[in-house]
């Protein structure tokens, strides 16, 4: 676990004495009492400084930047490496802090998160394009996606289906499952629209019902 300052160029410079972000408001007061100070700059330090609030400098002096190995998913046999878990921890940064505290609840609740959810290696996407690295996802979105991939194939089936048995109405074949339609012309396509729009109003019982084709 490292401060966030540790991961700049401020780390070249910081020698541990008083607050991480003391160099940024040495710059602004130096910046301030200029009177030839560069546009751009001025307008950096004037306008786009937020002083204690700037985001910069709060990071500096209150986020860690923490990683781990951890084996908590499968196939990690098949000559894999182990998932890394980063996590951004919320403590002071100044020299002679323990940031271990706060480290330690935030490592433990990511780790009672994965007993609670569980992890899978996802069978699609990337896990086979580098010998090095697997995709670990959250075992109920690996579910959602594959009950969502059912869904489109069980709706798709359904709209073929739908659609063949018309298109068998019209060419007076029985076997309509799998029937392959060269690409519609435009005024074919208005035709067929027009077709299946009045039956599904007569089928409906009035002229004036929704039409349910309207896309």
């Amino acid at each position: 676990m490292r401060p966030f300052h540790a991961l700049t160029n401020h780390a070249r410079i910081y020698l541990g004495v008083g607050s991480p972000s003391d160099f940024v408001f040495k710059a602004y007061r130096e910046a301030r009492a200029k009177t030839d100070l560069d546009r751009d700059k001025r307008i950096f330090w004037e306008t786009l400084f937020r002083g204690e609030n700037d985001a910069y400098v709060k990071m500096l002096e209150n986020v860690f930047y923490g990683t781990f190995f951890l084996g908590a998913v499968p196939r990690l046999d098949i000559e894999k490496s182990l998932p890394r878990m980063e996590l951004l921890i919320p403590a002071p940064t100044a020299y002679g802090t323990d940031p271990w505290p706060v480290a330690r609840r935030h490592r433990d609740r990511l780790l009672v998160a994965l007993q609670q959810n569980g992890f899978d290696v996802s069978a699609e996407h990337s896990m086979f394009k580098s010998d090095a690295a697997i995709d670990v996802l959250p075992r109920l979105l690996i579910r959602a996606h594959d009950t969502v991939k059912h869904w489109a194939s069980d709706l798709l089936a359904r709209v073929q289906e739908y659609v063949g048995y018309y298109l068998a109405r019209y060419v007076s074949v029985k076997k309509f499952r799998g029937v392959k339609v060269r690409p519609f012309t435009r005024d074919e396509l208005r035709l067929l629209y027009e077709q299946l729009k009045r039956e599904r109003e007569l089928q409906a019982g009035a002229s004036n019902t929704p039409n349910m084709l309207e896309p």
